[in-house]
């Protein structure tokens, strides 16, 4: 799923022409140098890399294993490949779990360098990017984010109320799915 894929729904649900024909190349730059219907779509870009955000703190975490060396014992956050959130397991360079602590700006651990498994927040996207998302978490949780953000920026506080109870909805729902729980069956009656 992209980036644009989001903002383009949300585009359509709001009724944002001139948003979703941006998304969708129809619109060319005016002479000022913007496209019509651009700052609409950046703004619900915004929203999406803010819900996107939300999603992997609250949600459904993302993951990386990341080979690393530890000087002197310690392997620097910044050196990590995305935004560190915490690491979650490591192992020394003879595939065995090896003790490790978080500290202040690195993780400490007593083996020279092997795998840390750590959860991460993604970066802001642009509208062709792809979402690091890739599977596990519908589109609906990130649209309804979105929507609800949208309208709470625009101080319609009771639409952003029913979007946000949605979004929790979905997003508890993808949680309890990406952590091996699963959905009651449901019969008619």
């Amino acid at each position: 799923m992209k980036a644009k894929d989001v903002v383009r729904a949300a585009a359509e649900t709001l009724r944002l022409t001139d948003a979703r024909d941006f998304c969708d190349g129809k619109n060319t730059a005016q002479a000022g140098g913007a496209a019509k219907g651009e700052a609409e779509a950046n703004r619900l870009l915004e929203f999406f890399n803010a819900t996107e955000t939300d999603v992997a703190a609250s949600a459904v975490p993302l993951i990386k294993d990341e080979n690393v060396s530890a000087a002197g014992g310690k392997i620097g956050i910044s050196s990590l490949s995305e935004n560190f959130v915490r690491a979650l397991r490591f192992t020394d360079k003879n595939d065995r779990r090896a003790a490790f602590s978080e500290e202040t700006g690195y993780v400490r651990t007593n083996a020279d360098g092997g795998v840390l498994r750590y959860a991460y927040l993604p970066a802001a996207k642009a509208l062709d990017d792809e979402s690091d998302f890739k599977n596990g978490v519908p589109m609906k949780v990130f649209l309804n984010g979105v929507l609800a953000k949208y309208y709470f920026d625009k101080q319609l506080f009771e639409e952003a109320a029913v979007y946000e109870k949605e979004y929790k909805a979905a997003a508890a729902v993808a949680h309890r799915i990406s952590s091996g729980g699963k959905m009651r069956a449901r019969r008619w009656r």
